[in-house]
């Protein structure tokens, strides 16, 4: 699934966006919903994951969100995939204690402190 609206106002105080198959996209922070959603990977059914796409070789896009992700599952089924030319800021620590795997060619900085985040 693909989210490119600026001007999805969807859930509130603390929604859960929940993935457990397949990859939802997006192209900025806005159109994951209200700024309080949290977004759950949790790969029980297969690969779950997050997809900042968007940025070109003259264009290049730059996300950030402060947004809570939290990774479940006791497999390395959880991705976060940065498309080439895109460039995604994580400002909050990760949830849960499950794995994650970084695709793509583009950057995923992550500015939190993980230090308590127990994943793989």
């Amino acid at each position: 699934m693909y989210l490119a609206n600026a001007g999805n106002t969807f859930g509130s105080g603390g929604s859960v966006i929940e993935i457990q198959q397949g990859l939802l996209a997006f192209s900025n922070n806005a159109a994951l919903g209200n700024s309080s959603n949290v977004i759950n990977l949790n790969g029980i059914l297969g690969s779950a994951g997050l997809r900042a796409t968007g940025g070109t070789l003259l264009i290049p896009l730059s996300i950030s969100t402060n947004r809570t992700i939290n990774l479940s599952g006791t497999t390395q089924a959880n991705a976060i995939e940065v498309e080439r030319n895109t460039t995604l800021t994580l400002n909050s620590p990760f949830g849960g204690t499950g794995a994650l795997t970084k695709g793509d060619f583009g950057t995923l900085v992550l500015n939190a402190n993980n230090g308590a985040w127990a994943g793989r």
